[in-house]
């Protein structure tokens, strides 16, 4: 992979990792989900959205701190 695609990847992976908090907010707060995912399948699924994007976002911090590393060497 060359230098020039690891930041654009970087970047998209830190933009999909954001829509996933998103979504998960977006799910427990609207009430047109609730016709998709009845009952309390609709706060496990959003709990775990925003539970997933929250790692996500911790591993793309570490990948931000690994490529700093790595610019440096």
């Amino acid at each position: 992979m060359s230098n020039k695609s690891k930041p654009v990847l970087f970047y998209l992976t830190a933009f999909m990792s954001s829509l996933y908090p998103i979504l998960g907010i977006y799910i427990l707060l609207t009430s047109d989900v609730e016709y998709l995912l009845h009952g309390y399948k609709r706060y496990v699924i959003g709990i775990l959205l925003i539970g997933y994007g929250g790692f996500r976002m911790y591993r793309i911090k570490q990948l931000h701190k690994q490529m700093q590393m790595q610019q440096q060497d």
